[in-house]
């Protein structure tokens, strides 16, 4: 009997409370590895903290000095102001040597993560020793076309993200996509992770709830790992919310003033901002995980034109009662508007939906609009690496030239529309689970339960 194992990350409670049984799964969450024991009958469990560097799997130089440095695009999220760099750059050394050792001892052949990218610092950690050990990672992305989650191959981080097509489900994803593109023509907003509601707009009651955040946060929030991530620091969450009630008003005032000139240009280059802090830039967009990137690129073309800068709605939340403080604050302020109109860009108000004429030419690093676009026959520019990269309809920001943005893109509605339709068809279906709740049926389960199983055979 093959001793080789699964790692499953981030397991919803219901998988890992029926599997938590079977010493073929070993299960990680917050920066702890557990197995079942067969001869103690109960779990182990084994703290990264803990961990021990194994000699004898410990003399292959991975270069982890510059692994690491792909790495500093997640951390920036996670310990902006961070005084101990350093010490964390050299704890993360260390770390990366034990955890590489404990996959090799416990012989982990595939992981499965229960997120749609490693954006964290442990999921990243996790990612960077599975890639050099080249162990096969398989992400769950959820995806805004129904309400299912694709199976990706690759982090986008260290290794390349692949669309998964082995027919390792059974579902049909064309009654999704036909909702999906009615709500587009309907004029119904994207469905966003967030809900916009008084409170979590407000700059006052917000920050009220910042700070019983904090409270709770340091009272009963279990120690995760020897370092605590800066978000998780008053301080810091007082200096973002102010820089980003700043950049609000501003941004606000800004694109009152752009407005006659938005009006009246026939044909626009439309930056669709993403929120930040998210996985959609960071590691999705690849390349491109700043919009500051995006313009540039587009100025080194030769584009002279005003580029005009679209910010997410999600952008006005200060406080999710799920993940707490955004931190939009450390990516929106007033310097980063000034930048922004230091480089020719004018701004459209947030509200603003006028994204469907076929004179405008949208640009997007990982964006939904593309796929609302692409399904009624509209292009996009996309600069990132999404989940349904190759969309007909989508044009990679490496293949734009100047040419490209002083034509109109005269789309080929139809066409681009049913080739846009076949292309989700083909990648979705047999290839996405449905999303796990607290009301989740058992019939769901069990579709995730038989995915996991023939991810686990021959391994």
């Amino acid at each position: 009997m093959s001793n080789n194992t699964l790692l499953i990350v981030n397991a919803p409670k219901k998988i890992k409370k029926l599997l938590s049984r079977n010493p073929k799964y070993i299960f990680y969450d917050n920066w702890c590895f557990s197995q079942f024991d067969i001869e103690k009958k109960e779990n182990s469990f084994f703290s990264i903290n803990e961990l021990k560097l194994n000699q004898s799997h410990s003399e292959t130089d991975y270069n982890d000095d510059s692994l690491i440095l792909k790495m500093t695009y997640v951390w920036d999220r996670w310990l902006r102001g961070s005084s101990d760099l350093k010490l964390f750059r050299e704890i993360t050394l260390s770390d990366l040597a034990k955890i590489r050792t404990f996959f090799l001892d416990k012989k982990i052949k595939k992981v499965l993560f229960y997120t749609g990218a490693p954006h964290h610092i442990d999921t990243s950690l996790l990612s960077c020793c599975l890639n050099s050990l080249k162990i096969p990672e398989y992400y769950l992305f959820k995806v805004p076309v129904g309400t299912v989650i694709f199976i990706i191959k690759g982090s986008n981080l260290f290794s390349k993200k692949e669309q998964y097509n082995e027919n390792l489900t059974d579902y049909d994803s064309k009654n999704d996509i036909d909702k999906f593109i009615f709500n587009f023509k309907s004029g119904y907003p994207t469905k966003m992770k967030a809900r916009l509601v008084w409170w979590n707009t407000n700059f006052y009651s917000s920050m009220f709830l910042g700070i019983l955040y904090f409270f709770w946060f340091f009272l009963f929030k279990p120690k995760q790992h020897r370092y605590i991530s800066s978000n998780h620091k008053l301080l810091r969450f007082i200096k973002d919310i102010y820089s980003q009630k700043s950049f609000l008003s501003m941004y606000k005032d800004m694109s009152k003033i752009n407005a006659n000139e938005y009006l009246k240009k026939q044909r626009k280059i439309i930056i669709v901002a993403h929120s930040q802090p998210e996985a959609s830039t960071v590691p999705m967009g690849g390349n491109y995980s700043s919009h500051i990137n995006l313009i540039l690129k587009i100025r080194s073309l030769g584009i002279s034109d005003d580029i005009f800068y679209k910010e997410h709605a999600v952008s006005k939340i200060y406080f999710d009662t799920r993940l707490g403080p955004t931190g939009v604050g450390g990516y929106r302020s007033k310097q980063y508007l000034e930048t922004l109109s230091s480089l020719g860009v004018k701004f459209v108000p947030i509200d603003e939906s006028d994204l469907r004429k076929n004179n405008n030419w949208i640009i997007t690093i990982t964006g939904t609009v593309a796929i609302e676009r692409s399904l009624v026959g509209l292009k996009t520019i996309v600069a990132g690496n999404p989940w349904f990269e190759g969309l007909p309809g989508t044009i990679p920001i490496d293949q734009v030239t100047k040419d490209l943005l002083n034509t109109d893109p005269n789309d080929d509605l139809t066409n681009v529309s049913k080739k846009a339709m076949d292309f989700l068809i083909n990648i979705m279906d047999n290839n996405c689970l449905p999303v796990i709740t607290k009301n989740t049926k058992s019939d769901h389960l069990n579709k995730h339960l038989d995915f996991i199983n023939k991810l686990s055979e021959n391994i």
